[in-house]
C-alpha cells in the first residue's frame, strides 16, 4: 500500500485523517484510494491520497467536529483516543491563552503609566495613560513633574 508522504504542516490524525494548518484555516482530509483511471468506473489502485477537504477557521470549531458522533464512526478505539488527546490539549492551550492575556491585561491597567505632559485645558491637571484608559490627575504641591 502506498500512501502520500506527509507535508510540513500536517499531522496524521487518525488512520483515515490529516490535519494541516497554517495561519488562517485547519483544514481536515480524508484518506481515498486511488484510481487506476479516469472516471467513477476506474479500477482502483493500491495507492492511497488524502482529499474532501473541510476547512475551518478557528480550533474551537474543528473540535466540535471531531467531537461530532458522525466524524467518529467507524474509527478505532486509538483513533478516538488520539482525538480526545488533542481536543483536551487544545482546550488546555486556549485557555492558557486566555489566562495570560488577562494577567496581560492587569499588569498594564496596574503598572503601566505614561505621563502625557501638562493638560492645556488649563485647571490644572496633566494627562496620564493608566493601562490602556486615559485619565486626568490633578498636580499636586511639590509633584516632581509640576514645574
Amino acid at each position: 500500500m502506498v500512501e502520500t508522504p506527509l507535508e510540513k504542516n500536517q499531522v496524521q490524525l487518525t488512520s483515515k485523517h490529516r490535519l494541516s494548518f497554517d495561519r488562517y484555516n485547519k483544514t481536515l482530509s480524508f484518506k481515498y484510494q486511488k484510481r487506476g483511471g479516469k472516471g467513477k468506473n476506474a479500477p482502483l489502485i493500491d495507492e492511497y491520497a488524502y482529499g474532501n477537504e473541510l476547512h475551518y477557521s478557528s480550533w474551537k470549531a474543528l473540535m466540535n467536529r471531531l467531537l461530532d458522533e458522525e466524524f467518529r464512526e467507524g474509527l478505532t478505539t486509538k483513533d478516538i483516543s488520539d482525538i480526545d488527546k488533542l481536543i483536551l490539549a487544545l482546550k488546555e492551550s486556549c485557555n492558557h491563552i486566555v489566562k495570560v492575556s488577562n494577567e496581560m491585561n492587569e499588569y498594564i491597567k496596574e503598572k503601566i503609566v505614561i505621563d502625557l505632559g501638562e493638560s492645556t485645558s488649563g485647571r490644572g491637571r496633566k494627562k496620564v495613560v493608566r493601562g490602556i484608559e486615559i485619565s486626568e490627575d490633578e498636580v499636586k504641591d511639590g509633584d516632581g513633574d509640576a514645574d
